[in-house]
């Protein structure tokens, strides 16, 4: 094909027929143009669909961790309530009540010293600060209930150290 197009090419500029050969590299020029906007336009595509694709697999990580710290929270409460039973429990027997089992007593006693923190599973959102992926969601409304959610994390875990403390 580039050699049929040489040819046509020489026997233009040979036979004094410029303007035609003018003509004819202007429309190879604005083919070249045309096949080269294509490309940019495919590329793009490409992309964009690569980045949706990135978006959406941040999301179901996303959803999945708060899944699972919705569960792990779920946990953590029901065996905090056990912990304020079983003090309220040593509360009623310090203010009388008689202990008539001392091994659920002591275990009881041990219960309440037993400090555990909670662990949100934000993996998938350390991931997306750390490396600058949170503008790959493209929901604002999404990126800001995940921002909120980091800092009430964040002021959960001050208000715990200082009970802690």
């Amino acid at each position: 094909m580039i050699h049929l197009l040489r040819n046509i090419r020489r026997q233009q500029i040979d036979t004094g027929r410029v303007r035609k050969y003018l003509f004819y590299a202007l429309g190879e020029i604005i083919l070249v143009v045309i096949g080269i906007l294509i490309a940019l336009e495919v590329n793009n595509r490409n992309d964009a669909h690569q980045t949706r694709a990135k978006e959406l697999v941040y999301l179901q990580k996303l959803k999945a961790d708060l899944e699972n710290s919705n569960q792990k929270m779920d946990q953590f409460i029901l065996k905090q309530k056990q912990y304020v039973t079983a003090a309220q429990e040593i509360i009623d027997h310090i203010e009388g009540k008689p202990i008539l089992d001392w091994q659920v007593f002591n275990e009881q006693c041990i219960s309440i010293y037993d400090w555990r923190r909670f662990y949100l599973d934000n993996y998938t959102f350390q991931d997306l600060i750390y490396s600058g992926n949170l503008n790959l969601i493209s929901n604002d409304t999404i990126k800001t209930l995940l921002l909120q959610l980091d800092g009430l994390y964040q002021q959960y875990k001050a208000k715990e150290d200082h009970f802690r403390f």
